[in-house]
């Protein structure tokens, strides 16, 4: 979400981007707050979010909820996955686009997308389908790789690859 946070603010306006962001937080806020209210009781046994909502809100409702949380994290991996295709493609490894230049066709990007959607969705299935335990062992990677990120941050704060020095 915060790679499109300037697109969003360049089409919704300083204050509406503002509250935009406001209400994700907010319901985040919130979810986390009453999943952990549901999960203090002990240990979550497999099925994770959907075990606790089944249970806690009863199966008619629970399966209704299951559904909805089943589509909207499918929808969301199909959008992390797109995001972090075209981010990969357009800034940070140009030369590993397959079709040629994709600045000149957005024809050429969107099959780019296509491929290295596909082959990242693949290997997150191959993921899923090992299981959490096999996820758990590189949970410090992911961990050292969100640390980089945030780090990269900071230090582009400081560094200047390529750029202008001014501020206008």
């Amino acid at each position: 979400m915060f790679i499109r946070l300037t697109w969003v603010v360049g089409t919704a306006g300083a204050i509406q981007g503002f509250l935009i962001v406001l209400t994700c937080c907010c319901v985040t806020m919130l979810t986390a707050i009453s999943m952990s209210a549901i999960a203090t009781n002990g240990v979550v046994p497999a099925g994770g979010s959907y075990f606790m909502i089944s249970r806690s809100l009863g199966p008619e409702f629970g399966g209704a909820v299951g559904m909805l949380f089943y589509t909207g994290t499918t929808l969301a991996a199909a959008m992390y996955i797109v995001g972090a295709v075209e981010i990969v493609i357009t800034y940070m490894a140009p030369s590993l686009s397959i079709f040629g230049d994709f600045t000149k066709d957005a024809n050429i990007m969107y099959n780019n997308f296509r491929v290295y959607g596909t082959g990242l969705l693949l290997l997150m299935a191959t993921i899923v389908f090992v299981g959490v335990k096999f996820v758990n062992k590189f949970a410090t990677v992911a961990l050292a790789c969100v640390l980089l990120s945030i780090l990269a941050v900071y230090a582009g704060i400081f560094i200047n690859f390529h750029g202008n020095d001014k501020l206008l």
